[in-house]
């Protein structure tokens, strides 16, 4: 159905359309983890104007419903008390970097952007999260930051399905298997 995009030096960008990320994560998940993930609680306001997709890895996946940019938040499913990518486990950091590769690669190859922003940045919501956010230098918050752009525009109701079908179908062929290395 799509190519596989193998992740290595001399094959590192994918082409435009369609595809599958072929992959090996060296990680562990314990059982304590995959508890946590089972109590997890997404705060409120990442959860806000936005579509829950489900799980990649250990980050549970959400698309803002804001149609000047596609925009996707990544947020592992940690300890509330683990705020920085810094505070994060050797593995379980792996697994979140290998997650916004993912879907870094995905949004470039599956949508007409010019640029993939990526940030960390929580002054207002301290739980950990991710930004992956596809740009195109005629959006209108270009060049600048996606934060600061006062004007929302939620997607139409067929377009907002038909982003969200596209993400979970991304999700689904493309979950990492663990200490598979």
């Amino acid at each position: 159905m799509g190519e596989t995009v193998l992740f290595n030096r001399s094959n590192h960008k994918p082409k435009k359309g369609d595809f599958t990320v072929a992959f090996r994560l060296n990680v562990t998940i314990d059982h304590a983890q995959l508890e946590l993930m089972n109590e997890f609680q997404l705060h409120e306001r990442l959860a806000a104007g936005s579509g829950d997709l489900g799980r990649h890895g250990i980050c549970r996946v959400l698309l803002k419903n804001q149609a000047h940019f596609l925009w996707i938040v990544l947020v592992p499913e940690v300890p509330e008390n683990v705020t920085e990518l810094h505070h994060l486990s050797e593995d379980d950091y792996r697994a979140v970097m290998f997650s916004i590769r993912a879907f870094s690669a995905f949004v470039e190859a599956s949508f007409a952007v010019d640029k993939i922003n990526v940030a960390s940045i929580g002054n207002q919501v301290r739980q950990l999260h991710i930004h992956v956010v596809g740009r195109k230098m005629n959006d209108i918050a270009w060049p600048g930051v996606v934060w600061a752009c006062s004007e929302k525009l939620a997607y139409e109701p067929a377009e907002w399905t038909r982003r969200q079908h596209l993400i979970r179908e991304f999700i689904n062929k493309n979950q990492p298997i663990y200490g598979y290395c």
